[in-house]
């Protein structure tokens, strides 16, 4: 099925016997119409895996550009299913789900009501409770918008979903030019190097918004910055010491 080959790419690096498992087991459990999803993603008393099942198809229809929901109710329905697996301590939440959930909020957050108190307090120990942070990330501008938004996930996830930007754009900047210089023919490559910068002005652009809405990003680049310069400043350091 289409669907299934678009999460066998998307949830590479996860546990991708999970998600197929956790969707085959559940859509037949579905049969149900779509004004009633969000009162199922916040029944309290509704097995989490058909809960777990719709945040991946919500997530999966978004990521072609599909609205299956208004994005206020998709938001505020995904906050409270994390809220009510946090009530039930001896549940855990797959990290497929949980990075389907993140992305959700992100990207449904501006046309929704800011989280407050115990929602908010939620989402950190949702978030918290996967080892890897990166495990949860996806690249689009909502989510660092969505992180930095809130001063307490900015405190405990800022620094890393900064890092993980960066990260990502390095990586999708090598690739290009590794395509590049496959490329022979002269058009097609001048073509490549326009979409590269129109790119990089998209990222750059994005980077001076989140710094101009946010000014503690401007420091946790200098703090990273500075961190970066010492490690390497150390390495030159040892390497002259052993030669």
């Amino acid at each position: 099925m289409a669907w299934m080959n678009f999460f066998v790419f998307d949830f590479s690096s996860l546990d991708f016997e999970e998600v197929e498992y956790l969707l085959q087991c559940s859509l037949s459990s579905l049969c149900c119409h779509l004004s009633d999803w969000p009162s199922l993603l916040c029944e309290y008393q509704e097995p989490k895996a058909v809960q777990y099942c719709l945040v991946m198809i919500l997530y999966l229809a978004r990521k072609q550009g599909d609205r299956l929901l208004p994005d206020h109710t998709v938001f505020s329905s995904v906050v409270a299913l994390l809220q009510s697996v946090q009530e039930k301590s001896n549940c855990v939440i797959p990290c497929s789900v949980l990075r389907s959930a993140l992305y959700l909020m992100a990207v449904t957050q501006e046309r929704s009501l800011n989280l407050v108190g115990a929602h908010l307090n939620c989402i950190i120990k949702a978030l918290s409770s996967c080892q890897n942070f990166s495990s949860l990330y996806s690249h689009h501008p909502a989510l660092l918008h969505f992180i930095w938004r809130y001063p307490e996930l900015a405190e405990k996830f800022g620094a890393l979903v900064l890092e993980l930007w960066f990260t990502k754009k390095a990586k999708t900047d090598a690739m290009k030019n590794t395509a590049d210089v496959q490329e022979t023919d002269e058009t097609i490559e001048s073509q490549t190097h326009q979409q590269q910068d129109e790119e990089l002005d998209l990222q750059t652009l994005e980077m001076l918004s989140l710094m101009e809405k946010y000014p503690n990003v401007v420091l946790t680049l200098l703090v990273r910055s500075l961190n970066y310069r010492y490690k390497s400043e150390c390495m030159f350091v040892n390497l002259e010491t052993k030669t």
